[in-house]
């Protein structure tokens, strides 16, 4: 991200040429500072408008996370559970892309990185139109074949030179941005045609010395334990550790787990479905089952994810 002196909501705003009273309002934007920065506090919100974190961007151009560690979420989940499951969704990488949607009134659904695509997200996309924005660059490439891989029936608009993403072509057609996007979900294709492209033209592997192909085998076992870990049920594997868990619908509950927190009353609730977890006394919380095992056990993500994978 470029830097911006003096860092507030409205200088963001004329930065991108967007509404600083929009983002206040619709999705609660508000200055602050961080490690002696001037920034502006961007709270992500899960679909009932209840706060997940925030993400701070400084002056500088860097980005911090309150708090830290956790997993992500999509941005813009508000704003998709009040549309109804006809309109169609842009989902894009980061939020100004979803800022300059709302000013056009277009919905628009933000990955928070390239490399961040979860399955689960597929999940709350699902039954809608979706039209991914491809953005230049390998990582873009990686998010349309995990996308096509999770959600097959969605469609695919690429960025042109004059506009690389939602944003910039807001900045660059203004109050003719509809028109613009038009043009371009008209030359959408079905992102698995994209996919197919994308690794028919992938270069075939070169032949490395052994030191290359144990690295690269050490990579595929690291990420297959991490999709592993991440399948894992929450609820499973706090079951497994010997808490008992109650209820049967799809938010469970029990007494905390934590050592340090003695609750009279179960306060720990437990998404079944998606694995993400909360506890009301001690406000601890995560998106799944690695999560939880960190802060239980104090351990490195690379060692969580050993542990629940097993």
């Amino acid at each position: 991200m470029d830097p911006i002196n003096d860092l507030t909501v409205e200088a963001l705003a004329r930065a991108k040429g967007l509404d600083a009273s929009r983002l206040r309002s619709d999705f609660g934007l508000v200055d602050c500072h961080y490690a002696g920065l001037p920034g502006v506090r961007i709270p992500y919100l899960d679909a009932d408008g209840r706060w997940v974190f925030d993400k701070i961007r400084l002056s500088d151009g860097t980005c911090r996370r309150a708090p830290a560690g956790g997993s992500n979420e999509l941005y813009g989940l508000p704003q998709l559970a009040r549309t109804p499951v006809t309109t169609l969704v842009l989902l894009v990488e980061g939020e100004s892309d979803v800022w300059a949607a709302a000013q056009h009134n277009m919905l628009a659904v933000g990955v928070p990185g390239a490399r961040t695509w979860r399955r689960d997200y597929a999940r709350t996309l699902t039954g809608r139109k979706v039209v991914l924005w491809e953005e230049p660059g390998l990582a873009a490439s990686q998010l349309v074949l995990a996308v096509a891989r999770d959600l097959p029936r969605a469609w695919l608009a690429t960025a042109d030179a004059g506009a690389k993403d939602l944003c910039a072509l807001h900045q660059r057609h203004g109050s003719h941005f509809r028109q613009a996007l038009a043009a371009m979900l008209v030359r959408s294709v079905p992102i698995v045609t994209r996919a197919a492209a994308l690794i028919a033209a992938s270069p075939p592997p070169r032949l490395a010395p052994t030191y290359y192909r144990r690295a690269a085998a050490a990579q595929t076992t690291t990420e297959y334990a991490v999709e592993r870990a991440r399948g894992r049920s929450t609820v499973d594997v706090l079951e497994r550790r010997g808490f008992h868990v109650k209820g049967s619908g799809v938010n469970r509950t029990m007494h905390c787990p934590f050592p340090d927190h003695d609750d009279a009353k179960p306060s720990f609730s437990v998404n079944r479905e998606t694995g993400a977890w909360i506890c009301f006394g001690c406000c601890r919380k995560g998106g799944d089952a690695i999560a939880l095992v960190r802060q239980l056990d104090g351990l490195s993500f690379q060692d969580a994810v050993a542990r629940v994978a097993e």
